[in-house]
């Protein structure tokens, strides 16, 4: 049994008689055993059922070799009769709710010139659905009965290829495929093409006026060239819907497809950040690092690749989650234009956030995964059935999100608005549904998050572990939430201008890209007035305040991180919730209807598409640039080892000391030339090495291990101390000057700094 939905009066179709049509029955139908295939009008949230009639062609494919006018004759019989049948059965009962009654005459009075049928919708619906019927039976009848001898190409066409070859040369040409059937005072018409006229039932002959015709072909490209540059992006969407399939599929396909192309490089090179040098390769499992953090989640995601952190293994794996978030997000935001469900796919695969991600090799799987579990919260809420079961899922979900990284919280919350925006703007949506899914959402984070810090704790009393002093994490509670509220929300408005608007967390300068989002968000806004007077929400004022407040508490929720971790400021790795405003901005797009649209929408979808190019770009550039670092720090190496290698006392087993790392500021060329001002900035602009001492002592082993087949090992920190406070190592001369590689105390040194770190 098959159930297709209509949207409009236009596509009722017939009820033949003895189907009554009463109230009960204008409601949404579920499957029936014993019951022929039929289709459903839906209005509002009712519907209408129908039994589908006999396709009029197969009486017509039963006949094809009769004449054609006895054929039609035949059909336009059986419509008459079947239209007579439809309106005995429809007076039968016309019970109708005056809410559905007014859509539909309002849908009638749209398509109809003809006064008469107002006064009764289903008469009307039926003439309207007849008129609808009928164009299909004339379409599929003239590809039936086109001529053999005819090529298969348009009439037009062919007609002025003849004129070319004799201009005052006229033919009679045969072409069934042009008879059309018109209904029109109970009589058969040949209704004929602009440049033909009518002879008799079986022959068209061309009018002799081939500059008449010049005149008009030209004319019509005209016509086509300006429809054509002109369209609205809903014309232009129709197109794609018939070259893409469904809107998930795209979805997918668009945020992998790109995802790939975008990291091609990443994928392909052994590059990473520096936390990602010191823990990649041979990685295990996590540290106790990362449980002091309360992020005990990464255990148990990345055992899905044995602890392998490959950027080949971690990036295709990341990509994949991401590419599915994609997907259930623009499902969530029920989008369906095919340009609206590329651009908000493809800022998923493009986010300079997952850039930034895939560089942490032994976690990026793990946080690709946790974007996946925030969307899937969010889908949850949002379910119709089950909310009980749903709720506790997601719960269970928030907990363990939490417990992979706490930032992600922003893709919860920020999603949810999101959504209750679009029902908000949904007529259809009753507001009961806004206040349960608002309380949800509380519910989940309140309890999650309390759950969370309970479970968090009893892990780290089994480990003799105290919570790590990092970016404020160790000072997150309800109470210092709440007592910093006056700080931390004006601080979330912040980090959101500054990662849109400034350079301060990623760069936007140089791609003007900040000029891109103050079109985007103008336009946005724009639209979504548009939407509220479109929609007709702006009748119901507490809809329209909520819209309105949501909107703007949008940047704290997405940042609701802030509020949390009160002494915490974004950075690149923690904005992965910031491309929402994208899906947001295509979300409100579809909803604004196409009146007074034109330019909003066409500035909407060019600042987005530049905006996803541009961090395509940037994307690019700062694995070109971390590349070049990472191939001028082997290079460097080498020779350092080279000179280790061919001093004075030199012996595998003694220690060595590397004092400084390899940065711009103490070296005499430039490591990265211009391509640095066009990377997306932060951890890109960094050093390949840390600049603590622990840090460079364990990216350095790292490094040299890794790229260098080497074993070595560092001097202690007390013997570290005394080199740098010796006369022998102030009397040294800067790698890789002469003098710069000296044996001291016992120790092989390399001076990269005339003033290292400290332990």
């Amino acid at each position: 049994m098959k159930i297709l939905k209509y949207k409009t009066i236009e596509n009722i179709k017939y009820v033949p008689k003895g189907i009554p049509i009463t109230k009960r029955d204008i409601k949404i139908i579920e499957k029936e055993e014993n019951v022929n295939e039929f289709d459903i009008f839906e209005s509002k949230e009712y519907a209408y059922k129908e039994v589908k009639k006999d396709e009029p062609i197969d009486s017509i494919k039963s006949k094809e070799d009769n004449n054609i006018s006895d054929m039609i004759d035949e059909v336009e019989k059986k419509y008459i009769s079947t239209e007579n049948n439809i309106i005995n059965s429809i007076d039968i009962s016309k019970e109708l709710d005056e809410d559905i009654y007014s859509d539909i005459k309002v849908n009638i009075e749209k398509s109809l010139e003809d006064d008469v049928f107002l006064d009764d919708p289903y008469k009307a619906a039926v003439r309207l659905s007849k008129e609808d019927s009928d164009k299909a039976q004339k379409k599929q009848l003239e590809e039936k009965n086109k001529v053999s001898e005819i090529e298969t190409k348009s009439l037009e066409e062919m007609l002025e290829e003849n004129e070319k070859n004799d201009n005052n040369k006229t033919e009679n040409i045969i072409e069934s495929s042009e008879i059309i059937v018109k209904e029109e005072k109970n009589e058969n018409e040949i209704i004929n093409k602009p440049d033909v006229e009518k002879v008799n039932n079986d022959s068209i002959i061309k009018k002799d006026n081939s500059k008449e015709n010049s005149t008009s072909s030209f004319k019509n490209k005209i016509i086509t060239l300006y429809k054509n540059i002109f369209a609205h992006p809903e014309e232009i969407e129709e197109k794609l819907s018939k070259i893409f399939g469904t809107d998930g599929k795209l979805a997918f396909l668009s945020a992998l497809i790109i995802g790939l192309i975008t990291h091609i490089t990443f994928i392909t090179s052994t590059i990473m950040s520096q936390d990602g040098l010191w823990n990649s390769m041979d990685y295990t499992v996590p540290t106790d690092w990362e449980v002091a953090l309360g992020r005990w989640g990464i255990f148990y995601v990345d055992k899905i690749f044995e602890y392998l952190a490959i950027p080949s293994l971690t990036t295709i794996i990341g990509i994949v989650f991401i590419a599915i978030s994609a997907l259930l997000v623009v499902n969530l935001l029920k989008l369906k234009n095919k340009i609206t469900v590329f651009l908000a796919s493809a800022i998923f695969a493009v986010s300079p956030a997952l850039t930034a991600t895939f560089t942490y090799i032994y976690t990026s799987v793990a946080y690709c995964s946790a974007m996946l579990i925030s969307v899937i919260i969010v889908c949850l809420i949002f379910k119709k059935r089950g909310k009980l079961i749903n709720l506790v899922l997601a719960t269970g979900l928030f907990i363990f999100l939490l417990g992979i990284y706490q930032s992600y919280i922003g893709v919860v919350v920020g999603l949810t608005i999101i959504r209750l925006v679009r029902d908000l703007l949904d007529k259809e949506e009753k507001i009961g549904y806004f206040f349960l899914h608002g309380i949800m959402l509380i519910i989940v984070v309140i309890v999650g998050g309390l759950s969370y810090s309970q479970i968090t704790n009893m892990i780290l009393e089994s480990k003799n572990m105290n919570l790590a002093s990092y970016k404020g994490m160790e000072s997150i509670s309800v109470q210092n939430s709440i007592s910093s509220i006056n700080k931390t929300i004006p601080n979330a408005y912040k980090d959101f201008e500054d990662f849109f608007f400034t350079d301060e967390i990623l760069k936007n300068t140089n791609y003007s890209r900040q000029e891109f989002f103050k079109v985007m968000f103008i336009s946005t806004i724009v639209l979504e007035l548009i939407a509220i007077i479109i929609n007709k929400v702006w009748k119901n004022p507490l809809r329209v305040l909520f819209i309105i407040a949501l909107t703007i508490m949008l940047p704290v929720g997405l940042n609701s991180i802030d509020l949390l971790a009160t002494d915490t400021k974004m950075y690149l790795l923690t904005g992965a919730q910031l491309i929402l405003v994208l899906p947001f901005a295509m979300m409100i797009y579809e909803m604004s209807g196409n009146k007074i649209t034109f330019v909003f929408k066409w500035a909407s979808l060019i600042s987005a598409f530049l905006i996803v190019f541009t961090y395509y770009l940037a994307d690019n550039t700062s694995y070109m640039v971390l590349k070049l670092k990472y191939d001028q720090a082997i290079n460097t190496t080498i020779r350092m080892m080279e000179r280790i290698e061919e001093t004075e006392d030199y012996s595998p087993d003694k220690p060595i000391m590397i004092a400084g790392i390899i940065e711009e500021n103490n070296r005499l060329f430039i490591p990265t030339h211009k391509l640095k001002n066009y990377t997306l900035g932060d951890i890109f602009d960094n050093p390949v090495f840390h600049g603590s001492y622990s840090g460079m002592e364990g990216t350095w082993t790292k490094f040299i291990n890794t790229y260098m087949g080497l074993n070595v090992q560092f001097c202690n920190t007390t013997s570290y101390n005394d080199i740098v406070d010796s006369i022998y190592f102030k009397e040294m001369n800067v790698f890789p000057e002469e003098n710069s590689v000296k044996m001291i105390y016992g120790v092989m040194v390399v001076k990269l700094s005339n003033d290292p770190v400290r332990p």
